[in-house]
């Protein structure tokens, strides 16, 4: 393959990776709590081992970084909706394990557990045992949450949320994130009786839609110009 092909071919790959990032910060656009990502992007020169290209041009997607932005805050009276400060994060169950999330529209299922807006157990901490999904009496009524994270029934403290401060954020795509470094939160953790938005604009994100859709077409119109190129070519040499 010429080695100008493969620039447009590994700019497609890098387009349509990014066209997936675009497109679920998108689809997160009323998630509350969600953190757009921000994309980077690196080209290289890659010496081959049968030198047929001699060096390659290659272009790819190096980084995806989440952006911590706070998005705005919205009163909602709900003393179960909680937006979080800074870069504090809540600890909920998936089928992959304990992952982190700023989702704060908590609410309870039919049997008491207390879940985020995607219906992930949240964990924390009954008591000062160890951090599990939090259950209360479902039965009961008169659940709130204190701005420390202690989770309250009837008056009496239950549990206490597991929040903690994260670094090197790795996104999952559900709104969900891994985290290189966690440490437990302390103080005044989260703000009760609010939700904070999606930090995504969607004017912004739609603009960019367009823009890697457009850079996609273009390389894929750049590498069906080559193999007609080179189609063309073979034709004349037979």
């Amino acid at each position: 393959m010429a080695n100008s092909m493969y620039i447009p071919m590994t700019a497609a790959v890098a387009a349509e990776r990014e066209l997936d990032v675009v497109a679920n910060d998108l689809a997160n656009l009323d998630t509350p709590g969600y953190k757009k990502v921000r994309t980077a992007f690196a080209g290289h020169l890659v010496r081959t081992f049968d030198g047929t290209p001699p060096v390659k041009g290659l272009v790819s997607l190096a980084e995806t970084r989440v952006d911590p932005t706070a998005g705005a805050l919205e009163a909602t009276g709900n003393p179960l909706d909680v937006a979080l400060e800074a870069d504090h994060y809540l600890v909920v169950e998936t089928s992959d394990g304990p992952v982190l999330s700023r989702n704060g529209h908590l609410t309870l299922d039919a049997d008491g557990t207390l879940v985020d807006g995607a219906g992930r157990p949240v964990r924390g901490s009954p008591m000062g045992t160890r951090f599990v999904p939090i259950r209360v009496d479902p039965a009961a009524a008169d659940v709130r949450i204190g701005e420390d994270g202690r989770v309250f029934q009837g008056g009496t403290e239950v549990a206490s949320l597991q929040v903690v401060t994260a670094t090197e954020l790795t996104p999952r795509g559900d709104g969900t994130y891994a985290a290189a470094n966690t440490a437990p939160a302390t103080g005044s953790v989260l703000r009760t009786g609010f939700l904070e938005s999606s930090n995504v604009d969607p004017v912004r994100g739609m603009v960019r839609l367009i823009e890697v859709t457009r850079s996609f077409e273009l390389q894929q119109r750049v590498l069906r110009q080559f193999r007609e190129l080179d189609a063309a070519t073979q034709r004349i040499d037979t």
